[in-house]
Parts: C-alpha cells; sequence; structure tokens
C-alpha cells in the first residue's frame, strides 16, 4: 500500500481490499476469485475493476501474472523482484518454485548473438501430490 501511495496513486477500498485478498492466502489467485471475496464486500465490483486493478499492481512489479496453458491466468503478490519460475498443478492451482532458471542454460548456447530474447516466462504444468492421487 505504501509503493502504491508513493508512486501517486490513490488507496480505494476496492485497490486495498484486493491487496488484503491476495495476503490472504500464499498463492496464485484467479480473476474470477478475486471478484467473488471482493463482492463479500463491494457487491456490484465488476471484473472490469479487479482487472484494471490487477495491471495496475503488475505495470509495479507488485502482482506477479502467471498465463495458464489454457489463456487464463493468476495473480501472486511479489514480495520481491527475484527471478523465478513455477510448476503449476492443473487441479487446485498450488504452485511451487522452481530453484533455477532454464535461460541459463539456452543462454550459454550463443543464441544471443542470432536471436535477441526480451524477456521469458516459464512454467511447468501437471498435477500436485494430492491432485494425481485416485
Amino acid at each position: 500500500m505504501q509503493e502504491l501511495g508513493a508512486a501517486g496513486h490513490k488507496l480505494t477500498g476496492k485497490r486495498r481490499a484486493i491487496v488484503e485478498i491476495l495476503l490472504a492466502e500464499e498463492r496464485h489467485w484467479t480473476a474470477k476469485e478475486i471478484l467473488v471475496k471482493l463482492r463479500a464486500r463491494f457487491p456490484a465490483v465488476s471484473f472490469d475493476t479487479v482487472y484494471r486493478n490487477l495491471s495496475l499492481l503488475k505495470q509495479m512489479g507488485l502482482v506477479h501474472e502467471m498465463v495458464l496453458g489454457d489463456g487464463g491466468s493468476r495473480y501472486k503478490l511479489c514480495y520481491s523482484q527475484d527471478h523465478h519460475h513455477h510448476l503449476v498443478c492443473l487441479g487446485c492451482g498450488q504452485t511451487l518454485e522452481i530453484p533455477v532458471c532454464p535461460m541459463q542454460q539456452i543462454s550459454g548456447m550463443g543464441l544471443s548473438c542470432k536471436f535477441k530474447i526480451t524477456g521469458h516466462r516459464f512454467e511447468v504444468y501437471g498435477y500436485c501430490e494430492g491432485c494425481s492421487s485416485p
């Protein structure tokens, strides 16, 4: 909230509530999950409000957006700017950080002189132990 205020953004009730929702559980949230929780306090809130605020938080580097294989996204507050990647459960949405970056190996292949890399994402999809058990 301090970073939002310092950047000149209003600390609206809805914006504060979205941050509180993201803080409530250490996981990646869908915009729909955030909307459902937000409507408990603000019944008339729209998806547009949720997406607009998530976009602002993402632009400021306060929220990480993970794009899933189905085109959907999940959002999580960033506590640091550490570079990391994830294992993502397609069942429950649980995520685990991958402690290494595969780009380190790609960078060592000499491809950078043939292709200018400007960014990357790396998530591995599957099912956690709880979701893959019968």
